[in-house]
């Protein structure tokens, strides 16, 4: 009877093979039925063994391994003994390789659940028998099961890793069969993840190994070359310091595939990008082995080749896959993770070299170059070589060639958006010739020919966007030329660029737009209001009105707006109900996180609707698509008809994802956020669920996904605690769990997240809270802060998963400084020090403040970059402000530091070691009494040195000098300095200040000394015009007070004959302050 039913289930399977389309449906038809039935499994696998037909014995295979993986553990042990003999039968005598690799995956899927338990040990008898078989064929066979068994998970081979370490020295050293190398090489980067610290160290002589053996495939199997590079890249994952000893070796093998045409772009490319990933890993070994210049000796002539000359098609140069593109992308990384003196030091003869030569593709790379580099490098660029590298592209834009054109716009692209404020100031040169650029360019667009305006209108988004007010004159001119652009082209992806470039002129303009918003919004809504089944271009444009309309949107008030708000919600609702698109989605979110600003009200009217769709798109899987490979070809749709369980088989994680459905997510979080932090309580009943989920976002695999939600998490907890701050309920135990687990999720993500972007997000969001707290938070979870404090410690000693620490056991250590972006980590961990001060106290925190400045100090170094000596100091000086008294001990340390650094050629570092003198003078007491003399010396030793250029400076010689007489103005020359300070009020920069000058005036004025009493007509009008300020704070104005009064009251003539030679503005603010104060 069995035989029967094998016979026909082996009939059914042979008619799918038929080319009859009538005889197919009938087969399927019946196999969907015969697979319902649990004694189909024993039918396939004894197809496996008896029919005589590969491809029936392959299809047999492919339902067998399905069909096992959702119910092997529904078998009965009998029934799993005989599948288990069958399949190795069957692999013994199968003689076609197609049908042996599909067997192979049976046996791997019963691997899995029975080799962990000790349940199948017949199996690796059989493999140990023919992996160690002088018979080729069968070796290849054992290793490909292994290698299987290894794909369906690599822990599965654990327990037999002693015997399989022998194993593969042998296949690798297998001269005559590069497919039973290759296989090796697959089975370790399997089980790699799985190895623990003894075995790792076993891969390590087979590096070497391993790259003979690709050099071998490159020749005979380029794809499987690809796929034994895979071996690289999972040894960086798991363990790069198995690499120390041979990265030379892999690197410069990388490098000769990169350069070599006569390979697949994408074997190429995956050399390449091994490349980029090795730098931001071992980014000191990089420079020890002196490799940069040996990267960047390969990648020019890459920038530079012929295939880099097709741009003007937005084709290959535009895709991932493109070498050209991974070159550039590989001189980014460089700027990003390596510091920028020592990386141009290596660039620039480069740079300079292509730049000046006769070739336009060459002029091109070095254009090329300087654009990557302006993100990771801008600080560098911004001191050292700015006017330079404008002039250069500035030069490119005026050339003949279109491809010099279009890479010298992309870098003016890329300087405005890294480069300001300083790029601003090229406007009334570079914005002119964009300007006719543009027009000529439009002028003689064709549908097929877009790349070189797409690069001109990149380069006017970003240059303008970033202009801030210093666009406003040219705003008419702007808005006229797009206007125009979208009134007489016909070409859609023209019209999508200039309703962007028009979306980046409002963000940049602000209010100086509202007059123009009327006739903005007549222009966009023809774009908005399509037909629902409206795709392809018409979407686009819809899209980019939308993005533009919330830009505007953003810039007006409540007046201008009016019912239009309401219109435009209502409008992104229900499009949104109309149309399934995560762009569109996406695009209707920002656009109501922007109608919150200017009109809360109306979203808080919407927000049922609003907040469960955002919360929606944050729970959705939408978009996960299935891993290549995963399917089984014609025999796919016929897997899953009687299935009611899970198929372990195919839990893997997925692997794609579209990038609109990650985009929504993201700005699903930021909208969520902005709403929330603009209608308030109003929010509050969709608070929890929006924690909940949005919290799930925070293990995400996306790096973008991530710091939206931990920004997010920030937003909504500060408005749960500022909701139990207003109304002081009984809900404070949950609120400061809420806040104290986010805090506790945050110290996690600080130290284990390996992206920058994302850790930066975390110690923002964890600034932002900490601002909020108040003393019953800081009671209630006293032990959090000393976390936080060993956290930030980490930070400043390289010791966080995003920092590059892989090195820090090397014996030789590279001194270099640091790379930007580490300096930004940096940076905002030591934003939080003096925050974490001012919560526990000076007292409290003097116990770490010791490690915390031997960590600091260590950063100020000859090789620190001026931004991190300013950070240093900077943040030393704002600890002391917060330690008050509790700095005495440190004094002696901080002092020399401080006063040295008066000396620094950066305005910056001396304004920041400027204010620490005075912070140490104010809090020292008799500690600093000693040293008065020396600091007013190095006061006005610093102010001509540097003349005029800046006036932050003279503020802080100004509050510095008034900290000194304040704690104690016998030790100050007040004869000789007071006139000099008092030449130089009002404070023009750091005007917060002026209330510790003023209290220093009030203190002399109540000592009754003569200096107050000469320079007082002065002094009054001063008073008047810091009054008449609009920005002046509460403190400021009551010490202005009670030094008016008592001039006006000892001295009412005179004072009444200062306050008569005053302007309006000044007699009204005087007069202001007194009734404000008698009131």
């Amino acid at each position: 009877m069995a035989q029967n039913e094998a016979a026909k289930l082996e009939n059914i399977l042979g008619r799918l093979l038929t080319p009859d389309n009538t005889v197919i449906q009938q087969a399927t038809a019946e196999l969907k039925e015969i697979l319902k039935s649990p004694a189909v499994i024993g039918q396939l696998a004894s197809l496996l063994t008896v029919s005589q037909f590969p491809q029936v014995r392959q299809y047999a295979a492919i339902l067998l391994r399905r069909k096992i993986s959702k119910l092997w553990n529904k078998l009965d042990s009998d029934s799993r003994f005989r599948m288990k003999q069958l399949c190795l039968q069957a692999l013994t005598q199968e003689s076609i390789k197609i049908v042996q690799h599909s067997i192979a995956e049976i046996i791997s899927v019963i691997a899995k659940y029975d080799l962990p338990e000790g349940n199948w040990n017949e199996l690796m008898i059989l493999l140990s028998e023919y992996t160690k078989s002088p018979d080729g064929k069968l070796v290849e066979i054992g290793m490909h099961v292994l290698k299987s068994i290894s794909s369906n998970g690599g822990e599965t081979l654990k327990p037999y890793l002693s015997s399989l370490f022998p194993l593969f020295g042998a296949c690798l050293s297998n001269t005559d069969n590069v497919i039973i190398s290759s296989y090796a090489l697959e089975v370790m980067t399997n089980i790699m993840d799985y190895l623990g610290p003894n075995d790792i160290a076993i891969i390590k002589p087979f590096i070497p190994k391993a790259i003979d053996v690709i050099k071998k495939l490159l020749t005979t199997d380029e794809i499987r070359a690809q796929e034994a590079m895979e071996f690289f890249d999972q040894i960086a994952e798991s363990n790069i310091n198995l690499l120390n000893s041979n990265l030379l070796e892999v690197i410069q093998f990388c490098l000769q595939i990169a350069q070599n045409d006569q390979f697949e772009d994408s074997t190429r490319c995956k050399a390449l990008s091994f490349i980029s990933w090795v730098t931001t890993l071992k980014k000191k070994s990089m420079l020890r082995l002196n490799l940069v210049p040996t990267v960047l000796e390969v990648i020019f002539p890459i920038l530079s080749s012929s295939a880099s000359s097709d741009d003007t098609d937005m084709d290959d140069d535009e895709s991932e896959n493109s070498v050209v593109t991974n070159a550039g992308q590989l001189i980014d990384v460089f700027a990003l993770h390596l510091p920028p003196e020592t990386f141009f030091s290596f660039l620039f003869p480069y740079i300079d070299r292509y730049f000046n030569s006769q070739e336009p593709l060459k002029v091109k790379a070095a254009l090329v170059s300087i654009a990557v580099v302006a993100e990771g490098c801008s600080e560098y660029i911004r001191f050292k070589l700015l006017d330079r590298m404008v002039m250069c592209i500035g030069k490119g834009i005026e050339s003949h060639h279109e491809i010099v054109q279009n890479a010298a716009l992309y870098a003016l692209g890329q300087f405005a958006m890294y480069l300001q404020p300083d790029v601003n100031k090229y406007a009334p040169n570079i914005l002119p010739l964009l300007f006719n650029h543009l027009g000529n360019l439009v002028k003689k667009a064709t549908a097929n020919k877009t790349f070189a305006i797409s690069r001109a209108y990149y380069a006017l988004e970003q240059f303008c966007e970033h202009l801030d007010a210093d666009i406003n004159p040219y705003l008419q001119s702007l808005l006229e030329m797009l206007l125009a652009t979208l009134n007489n082209t016909q070409i859609s992806f023209i019209k999508e660029l200039a309703i962007s470039a028009l979306g980046a002129t409002v963000n940049a303009a602000k209010d100086a737009i509202r007059p123009y918003f009327q006739g903005i919004v007549d222009i966009l809504k023809p774009y908005i209001i399509l037909h629902v089944a409206d795709s392809g271009e018409c979407f686009d444009l819809r899209l980019q009105a939308i993005d533009t309309l919330g830009c505007l949107i953003r810039c007006t008030n409540e007046e201008i707006l009016g019912s239009f708000a309401e219109e435009c919600v209502q409008l992104g609702l229900n499009l949104i109900n109309e149309v399934d698109d995560p762009d569109l989605r996406r695009c209707i979110y920002s656009l109501i996180a922007a109608i919150s600003n200017p009109t809360p009200n109306v979203i808080r009217k919407y927000i049922n609707t609003i907040a469960m769709r955002m919360i929606s798109s944050i729970q959705s899987r939408d978009g996960l698509l299935i891993p290549t490979g995963i399917g089984d070809g014609p025999l796919s749709g016929l897997i899953d008809f009687e299935d009611n369980g899970s198929d372990d088989d195919d839990d893997d994680k997925y692997c794609e994802v579209s990038n609109a459905f990650l985009a929504e997510k993201e700005d699903a979080c930021n909208s969520i956020s902005e709403i929330a932090k603009n209608i308030g309580n109003s929010f509050l009943p969709y608070l929890d669920e929006s924690l909940i989920e949005v919290n799930k976002l925070i293990t995400s695999e996306w790096e973008n996904i991530r710091k939206a939600a931990v920004s997010c998490l920030a937003t909504l907890c500060r408005l749960l605690y500022a909701c139990h701050l207003q109304f002081k309920s009984g809900s404070a135990p949950t609120v400061f769990k809420a806040l104290e687990n986010l805090l506790n999720t945050v110290m996690q993500i600080i130290g284990e997240d390996p992206d920058r972007i994302v850790v930066i997000a975390a110690l923002a969001a964890a600034e932002e809270i900490m601002r909020d707290l108040r003393e019953d938070f800081v009671n209630q979870c006293p032990e959090l802060f000393p976390g936080f404090i060993r956290i930030v410690a980490r930070v400043l000693n390289n010791g966080v998963a995003c920092q590059d620490n892989s090195d820090n056991g090397d014996a030789e250590e590279i001194d270099e400084g640091i790379a930007e972006y580490d300096g930004l980590v940096v940076e905002h961990a030591g934003n939080l020090l003096p925050i974490i001060i001012n919560l526990v106290g000076g007292e409290n925190f003097a116990p770490s403040f010791g490690e915390i400045l031997s960590l600091l100090v260590k950063r100020n170094r000859p090789s620190s970059s001026v931004s991190e000596r300013s950070f240093v100091i900077g943040t030393l000086a704002e600890m002391s402000a917060s330690m008050r008294s509790a700095i005495k001990p440190f004094v002696k340390d901080l002092y020399p530091l401080f006063l040295s650094s008066t000396d620094d050629e950066d305005d910056d570092v001396c304004n920041n070691a400027i204010y620490g003198l005075g912070l140490l003078a104010q809090h020292g007491d008799q500690v600093m009494y000693g040293n008065y003399m020396d600091i007013l010396q190095a006061l006005f030793r610093a102010a001509p040195k540097r003349g005029n250029r800046c006036r932050q400076l003279l503020d802080n010689i100004c509050a510095c000098v008034s900290r000194l007489i304040i704690a104690n103005d016998t030790l100050v020359p007040i004869d000789n300095v007071f006139p000099q300070v008092v030449s130089n009020l009002p404070l023009v920069v750091d005007k917060e200040e002026n209330k510790v000058v003023f209290t220093s005036i009030l203190k002399l004025l109540n000592a009754g000394h003569a200096q107050v009493f000469s320079h007082m007509d002065r002094l009054i009008v001063i008073f008047a015009t810091v009054l008449s300020d609009s920005e002046v704070d509460e403190d400021t104005v009551t010490i202005i007070h009670h030094i008016v009064a008592n001039v006006r009251q000892r001295f009412p003539a005179e004072f009444d004959k200062v306050v008569a030679t005053m302007n309006a503005s000044q007699k009204a603010a005087m007069l202001a302050v007194f009734e404000g104060k008698s009131s």
